[in-house]
């Protein structure tokens, strides 16, 4: 499957003549599938394909999420004077990441800041608050980076006491210039990430809407073409809907007379016959770093453990070198818990107001007082 789609903003990484330049950007309008091709939209010229390889995909608008590191620009609600401190984005009590356009900041300590907050940690913040904190990282001899305009750089090699790469000589922090006598000057080559080739994995179970089969499926030939045998049993290793047509495409892996990119429409294929599995718990699968499980914040469930093995086993062979595990459920045991507040007993079954005024009567507390504490308990003892 193509890596673009129509309307994507892409960036030249190659020049082909007066056709397109490299670093400069142009918008995809048309996707070849036979020759894995784009068209490009240059200020009205005419479309022409172009291999996918000459461009990369414009980084969309960060989108804060669960997890990231920020850094505070303006104060949230609950601080005065937290400029420039860090943070951590969680979770609210019910699992989302944004309450009426805020998000929940769990600040590094020591508390150096004043704040209405209990625990003085946490405060609630619209995104104009904060920025995301890029990822620290090294230049290390051997590697490739990404410059700030988009190009590829590398392997670094090492020259005495610097990196260089393509005519430039980097500092350890990705800093770009020339060397005179000490002095190194910045530019806009400055290095700003690691380059990666590979692109994101897909879904685990990210088969095409609407299609019969997916990823992995045993399928068998019910009519011969494209080097098909009638009868034959084949793997499906991807599957493409058509946008022009709606019809659904399936691709080989083996197809007689093709290479592995061989493809047939859908309807020349009928499920291969599988044995009836045993039932099992449900599982997920999780990556495994220095012994302890990964899993993500909303992991898919397998209806069963051979599927999560099956899944385990694909993401194994697309991250070599990275381990993924299969948990089993086994069982689940659950007791309702008890509050020793009546203000908590009513926050907890969504009754805000009332479990608001009881805890300003039970404490002689401010309306906003006791409002920002039934807030902050829901978001994070509750």
């Amino acid at each position: 499957m193509a890596k673009f789609k129509v309307g994507d903003r892409v960036r030249a990484l190659n020049s082909y003549g007066n056709e397109f330049t490299r670093g400069k950007e142009y918008e995809i309008t048309a996707i070849n599938r036979h020759s894995v091709s784009v068209a490009l939209d240059d200020k009205g010229s005419t479309e022409n394909g172009w291999g996918e390889e000459n461009f990369e995909l414009i980084e969309t608008k960060w989108v804060p999420k669960v997890g990231d590191r920020v850094r505070l620009v303006k104060d949230g609600r609950s601080t005065t004077g937290a400029v420039g401190k860090l943070a951590t984005i969680k979770a609210w009590s019910n699992g989302s990441f944004v309450d009426n356009g805020e998000y929940l900041l769990d600040i590094d300590p020591p508390v150096t800041y004043s704040t209405a907050a209990t625990p003085a940690n946490f405060t609630r913040a619209t995104v104009d608050c904060f920025e995301l904190v890029a990822a620290e990282f090294k230049i290390e001899a051997g590697r490739f980076y990404r410059t700030r305009d988009g190009e590829k750089i590398g392997p670094m090699k090492q020259d005495d006491g610097f990196l260089y790469s393509g005519g430039w000589h980097y500092g350890t922090d990705g800093h770009c210039g020339y060397r005179g006598g000490d002095t190194f000057m910045r530019t806009e080559h400055d290095l700003i990430a690691e380059w990666v080739d590979e692109p994101a994995v897909a879904a685990s179970n990210d088969n095409v809407s609407g299609s019969n089969f997916r990823v992995g499926d045993q399928v068998i030939a019910i009519n011969s073409g494209y080097g098909a045998t009638v009868g034959r049993k084949y793997t499906v290793t991807k599957v493409e809907k058509l946008e022009a047509s709606g019809a659904f495409w399936v691709w080989l892996d083996g197809l007689v007379g093709w290479s592995t990119d061989g493809n047939l429409p859908e309807v020349d294929f009928i499920p291969a016959a599988a044995p009836v599995p045993t039932p099992t718990n449900s599982a997920i699968v999780c990556l495994i770093e220095n012994g302890q499980p990964k899993p993500s914040d909303r992991p898919y469930v397998h209806a069963d453990e051979g599927a999560a093995s099956k899944e385990a086993s694909r993401l194994a062979s697309v991250h070599k070198g990275k381990q993924f595990g299969v948990y089993v459920l086994t069982q689940t045991v659950s007791e309702e818990k008890v509050y020793a507040h009546e203000w908590q007993r009513l926050a907890i079954k969504g009754d805000k107001i009332p479990a608001i005024k009881a805890l300003k009567a039970a404490n002689d507390l401010t309306l906003k007082g006791a409002k920002d504490a039934v807030e902050h308990w829901l978001a994070t003892a509750a």
